[in-house]
């Protein structure tokens, strides 16, 4: 199991493939079996895939370090350690954050950036979304601490609109590791990977941006919103995760595969 030793955190990573690097960050709570499933293994790509601080078996640290940034430079400093000169990027929700980071200050080393489910913009979640992490915080390691969780108003009306998103909440509560590192639900919901929005008007790689609807966690107008910044941005609209969970990987699995294609044939008649 490889791991990079930065600033006294083993940072956990795996690579699977051959050829042009696509790094692949997943979200808040996730480890390397999210990005695996929504990728499609494609001849001449090198695929990536890093366990951020807190979560999978990468360890927190010093909770006082957790940020966006830092995140960023953890990608960055494994990126300098494999060598990497090109590549591509991105993540989900979590990911997307960080992978939007890291493109404003090292872009000149992306081939193609990828945010799936863009969760925050230049500001922290939605009010209620904060609320719902506090609530995971507070009552993750107190006995019973799911079921008072799963009875809270916010939780309840978020079952209602997105099911499939309630769930992923819920299922924090069976992660040991999200035990051990609750702090972070507390910490990153309340942060922002930009400072301003008018700064991704300075991305200027390839972007392909996958939002959906029916999803509070993640939402459909941020989506649009980078896809205006962003001046070569592409946008594709999902089919949400609460409708068709399956369908949902699988149309993303196509539109990375389409996107990379794209890219790369671009690149080859240059």
């Amino acid at each position: 199991m490889p791991f990079l030793n930065r600033s006294g955190i083993k940072i956990h990573y795996e690579i699977f493939g051959r050829g042009t690097p696509f790094i692949f960050l997943h979200g808040l709570g996730g480890d390397l079996s999210q990005p695996i499933e929504h990728f499609k293994a494609k001849d001449g790509i090198k695929l990536v895939l890093i366990e951020l601080r807190g979560n999978g078996e990468t360890p927190l640290g010093n909770p006082e370090d957790l940020s966006f940034d830092c995140m960023a430079e953890d990608v960055k400093a494994l990126c300098d350690y494999l060598n990497f000169e090109s590549f591509y990027i991105g993540g989900i929700s979590m990911g997307a954050a960080v992978s939007m980071n890291f493109a404003l200050k090292y872009q000149q080393f992306i081939k193609g950036l990828i945010l799936i489910r863009i969760a925050w913009l230049d500001g922290p979640m939605g009010k209620n979304i904060c609320e719902l992490y506090k609530r995971v915080a507070e009552y993750i390691n107190i006995p019973d601490g799911r079921e008072i969780f799963i009875e809270c108003d916010e939780y309840k009306k978020l079952l209602k609109e997105a099911p499939a998103t309630a769930a992923s909440f819920a299922g924090y509560f069976d992660n040991p590791v999200s035990k051990k590192t609750h702090e972070k639900f507390e910490i990153l919901p309340e942060s922002r990977p930009v400072d301003s929005l008018d700064l991704l008007k300075k991305i200027e790689i390839p972007t392909l941006i996958i939002a959906t609807k029916m999803d509070p966690l993640h939402p459909y107008e941020y989506g649009m919103i980078c896809a205006e910044k962003i001046p070569h941005a592409g946008f594709f609209e999902a089919v949400s995760k609460s409708v068709d969970r399956e369908y949902h990987i699988e149309q993303v699995k196509n539109e990375i595969d389409r996107f990379i294609s794209s890219v790369e044939k671009t690149n080859k008649n240059q």
